[in-house]
């Protein structure tokens, strides 16, 4: 009898995040003796791979992050339909930076979604045919070992994080048309100060107050697809050249590209080149305190949390209703909200606080292996799939 198999699929990415996260996931595969493989579709021998790899395994299921892999055909037949194969889509950012990376017509297809913001816009906007899912998170999966106690870490604080003038998207507003003009600028003052917002809601409505039916037709249903991606994407950076702004002055380590519009007059923050993906961990495992921001989603949550919690390391955070539910409570998780204007201070604060006390890194730990079981979402996976092959997953 053949084993069964996974297969991740990649394609193109900013420092190798999918192919790492892939091989993170694979190993919970692996510890159930599923044999999985990593198929980057960019690779000119990915076909003979795929062939190598199907004539010594059945396949339990194909995934790919961001949907990657989904559109795979055989002909003019879908892939995954034509050998009645589960593919799972593991979905992360707002659907609307591709909503056709959403609406697979494969049959044996699913969208798993680990934002739960994101699941509800599947729902109520693009409404694709194929089931869709809130997808369970998993923790990393092991525990870095402490090379050296928290009070001899060499890093004093760190942002990971790419930047972006936000002045170019400023600019790319300007010639919108005022109706369009107005509602990105009202939604974007609205979000800034209350997380709590829905923006295709807050859009959807500004567009009826406009006497707009955003599903009027192609093209307008692009309008505001477009209208809410560039929202969401000019409050991802704003929130991420807020902190930067605000705690420069501070002996921070900014990792990333794109900050050469700060100006950096008395700054004490060092800032370095983007890192490939392999490179984060180390660099974490020497930090005292990990810095983050989140993508605009109510529910928003993200890796660097997980990971700093698990390094030992306290982790400062914007908060959202995901890190109020699971993190607010924890010793060595400070969180804070954009709308109270101290935040700054807050924070600076909490940082002198935690260290005039004995460090403990276990409450972080503790709570990550109780909730959010290094296995979670491999195991999830794979009833997924199994629900898939029997037909009892609906949409």
């Amino acid at each position: 009898m053949r084993s069964l198999a996974v297969i991740g699929f990649v394609g193109e990415n900013a420092n190798g995040v999918l192919h790492t996260n892939s091989e993170a996931l694979n190993y919970h595969f692996g510890q159930r003796d599923i044999p999985s493989f990593v198929v980057d579709l960019r690779q000119a021998d990915c076909t003979n791979r795929l062939q190598s790899i199907g004539a010594q395994h059945d396949i339990l299921l194909g995934y790919g992050y961001a949907g990657i892999g989904a559109h795979l055909k055989t002909g003019d037949a879908s892939l995954w339909d034509k050998f009645q194969i589960p593919f799972l889509s593991l979905m992360y950012d707002h659907p609307f930076y591709n909503p056709a990376l959403h609406s697979a017509s494969a049959r044996s297809a699913c969208n798993c979604y680990a934002v739960r913001d994101f699941y509800d816009v599947q729902r109520d906007y693009i409404k694709s045919p194929q089931p869709a899912v809130q997808l369970k998170i998993s923790s990393n999966g092991y525990v870095i070992p402490h090379e050296r106690s928290w009070n001899e870490r060499d890093i004093d604080a760190l942002f990971i994080k790419t930047g972006y003038d936000l002045r170019i998207l400023e600019d790319s507003f300007k010639v919108m048309p005022p109706a369009f003009h107005t509602i990105v600028w009202d939604c974007i003052r609205t979000a800034q100060k209350d997380g709590d917002i829905v923006l295709t809601d807050f859009v959807r409505d500004g567009f009826a107050a406009s006497g707009i039916d955003f599903r009027r037709d192609q093209q307008t249903w692009d309008d505001f697809v477009y209208i809410v991606r560039v929202i969401n994407q000019y409050l991802r950076y704003w929130r991420s050249e807020q902190l930067v702004e605000k705690l420069k002055h501070l002996p921070i380590t900014i990792v990333g590209d794109g900050w050469d519009h700060i100006d950096k007059t008395n700054a004490k923050a060092k800032f370095l080149p983007a890192i490939q993906a392999p490179e984060v961990d180390p660099l974490v495992r020497r930090t005292k305190f990990i810095l983050n921001t989140h993508p605009y989603a109510r529910y928003a949550w993200h890796e660097r949390v997980f990971q700093g919690l698990e390094s030992g390391a306290a982790v400062i955070s914007d908060r959202t209703r995901f890190t109020d539910e699971h993190f607010a409570d924890l010793p060595n998780f400070i969180e804070f909200s954009w709308s109270d204007s101290s935040w700054p201070d807050r924070i600076a604060s909490s940082m002198e606080e935690i260290r005039r006390k004995p460090y403990d890194c276990m409450p972080g730990r503790k709570r990550l292996a109780e909730r959010f079981p290094p296995d979670a979402t491999a195991v999830h996976m794979i009833d997924i799939a199994t629900q898939i092959r029997n037909g009892t997953l609906k949409p």
